[in-house]
């Protein structure tokens, strides 16, 4: 009788399911529940399904006998629902969880099933539990625990931190996110890859997430705080067909106004001029941003002067951005890891500046493997050298670029220019050393030089040196602090020997000197901010 039922309601699936109903109507954006009555009226089908998934989709199909399993799926699959259509009328909606309509296929050869009965008789698996297992395994998460039971007896709350990594390079993700399903919450990660949270103690269903890294989900069992990090792997993204929808107002990402982050994914998508990607070419293609002018160096920010704004490379500042009068960046690309530029509502810990503030951060390096990678150009040669100092824990990055373009000068007929000189080079190196899981800490040093001739008469010179040190340490489950002391130094000199009589040299130099301390404190639900700083010139 069991197996008369089955056959009977496999057969009505089957024939639900290749079945079709067709409407006729004229609907221009209108609502899901609006539509649903109007097909229940003409056709005398019922849909099922909660008024929550529903909420905010729109329906548009005109004519006569139109496919309803068409305008379904133009509908509901790019929100995320799914459906499927039992005896032609009978519509059962699913939010994310696909429906199952038919029962599977399996059949077994004769011969197989006589060895998998031999192999039974001899203590093994058969060959159709070795499948019903391996089956089992693909749905199966890993378990991970944070803390333990004896900490977490008679607290509410527990304070998770980690750390989230590249599982090539173990260089941290920026922007990654950590999502707790049952709780719709979650949490980013900043800049070096770190994330605090403050969750219940019990059992939870978690993702893990990053724009072009794979997506990973594991069960998580809390019982007190503690240290929760993860590595992703890459992933290499498929391109469908992209569906662009109208009346969607969901378009606000967040309330920082005058505000745009890039990471160095973007720098591969730029054009190559002469050899060299240009982070400030990149930052001339943000809204309100502008090029000073041709063969000009800097950039004004909604309408101000160029030096109203303010650069920063890891917390050094840098005077002059350029090489060769605005051609070249002053810092080779191959160091830079996030670049963020503030156009308005300028951060107070920056100091204050009239127009904008571009902050530059740099990469940690490869703490699993030695790479190096190079390029040379028509003007330009540039190198760049990283590995592992001691694997998974320290890792330094060098980079060095230097340019030899005098011999454009000499295929120039004027005879002044022909010996004249104009030349760059810029070095910069970082080193990251993460002893626990509690502190971490970076050193970062930087150089670059400028120098050109004019003929015999006129000699011209600037550069930018810097270096930095800055110390991250947890200080309790609930309070941060970051120390970082900076040095920057700017130099220029110009010679002028045209007229012997009115002959002159000028020197002059910017020194600068910072200590900095910014702690942060995660409350229950908000983050406080208490900062810092002393300034000596």
């Amino acid at each position: 009788i069991i197996s008369i039922l089955i056959s009977l309601c496999w057969g009505v699936v089957l024939r639900g399911q290749g079945s079709d109903i067709h409407f006729d109507g004229e609907f221009y954006d209108v609502p899901f529940l609006e539509f649903v009555e109007e097909v229940e009226a003409q056709t005398g089908a019922s849909f099922y399904f909660l008024e929550k998934w529903i909420k905010g989709i729109r329906v548009t199909a005109s004519g006569k006998d139109i496919s309803l399993r068409q305008t379904l799926d133009k509908t509901l699959l790019p929100a995320g629902l799914n459906y499927v259509l039992i005896n032609s009328n009978q519509i059962y909606l699913s939010d994310q969880v696909p429906i199952i309509a038919t029962l599977p296929g399996y059949t077994e050869k004769t011969a197989v099933v006589e060895e998998s009965l031999d192999l039974d008789q001899s203590g093994s698996i058969t060959t159709t539990e070795q499948k019903y297992i391996d089956g089992r395994k693909a749905g199966i998460l890993e378990t991970l625990y944070v803390g333990n039971t004896r900490e977490g007896e008679g607290k509410s709350n527990a304070v998770i931190h980690g750390k989230l990594t590249d599982l090539e390079t173990n260089e941290p993700l920026i922007g990654a996110t950590i999502y707790f399903e049952e709780l719709k919450k979650g949490a980013a990660t900043d800049v070096d890859g770190r994330y605090n949270i403050i969750v219940k103690p019990g059992k939870y269903t978690v993702e893990f997430k990053c724009m072009g890294m794979e997506e990973k989900s594991c069960y998580l069992e809390v019982h007190s705080g503690g240290n929760l990090s993860m590595a992703l792997e890459k992933s290499v993204i498929s391109l469908t067909e992209v569906v662009v929808h109208a009346n969607r107002y969901h378009n606000v990402r967040g309330t920082q106004m005058g505000f745009d982050r890039l990471n160095y994914k973007i720098l591969k998508e730029v054009p190559v001029v002469m050899g060299e990607r240009d982070i400030l070419k990149v930052v001339q293609m943000l809204p309100g941003v502008q090029s000073v002018g041709e063969g000009a160096a800097g950039f004004n920010v909604r309408g101000s002067a160029a030096d109203q704004n303010m650069i920063y490379i890891n917390k050094v500042p840098v005077y002059n951005s350029s090489h060769l009068f605005g051609f070249f960046t002053s810092f080779s690309p191959d160091i830079v890891k996030d670049f963020t530029l503030y156009k308005s509502n300028l951060p107070a810990s920056f100091g204050g500046r009239l127009a904008s503030v571009f902050d530059i951060s740099t990469r940690q390096g490869n703490m699993n493997k030695y790479t190096a990678r190079g390029g040379i150009s028509p003007v330009t040669g540039h190198l760049t050298l990283e590995g592992p100092v001691v694997k998974d824990k320290a890792a330094l990055i060098l980079t060095a670029r230097s340019t030899y373009s005098d011999w454009i000068l000499k295929q120039l007929e004027d005879p002044v220019l022909r010996e004249s000189s104009a030349s760059f080079h810029d070095l910069a190196g970082a080193f990251t050393w993460e002893p626990d899981d509690k502190t971490l800490i970076k050193a970062f040093g930087y150089v670059s030089e400028d120098q050109f001739t004019l003929g015999t008469t006129n000699d011209y010179a600037y550069s930018n040196m810097g270096g930095s040190v800055n110390v991250r340490r947890r200080m309790g489950t609930r309070m941060n602090g970051e120390f970082a002391l900076v040095y920057g130094e700017y130099q220029f000199s110009t010679i002028d020997r045209q007229v012997e009589s009115e002959a002159y040299s000028q020197d002059y130099s910017i020194n600068h000197y910072e200590a900095k301390a910014d702690l942060s404190w995660l409350s229950l639900g908000k983050q406080a901010h208490l900062w810092s700083q002393f300034y000596l010139l």
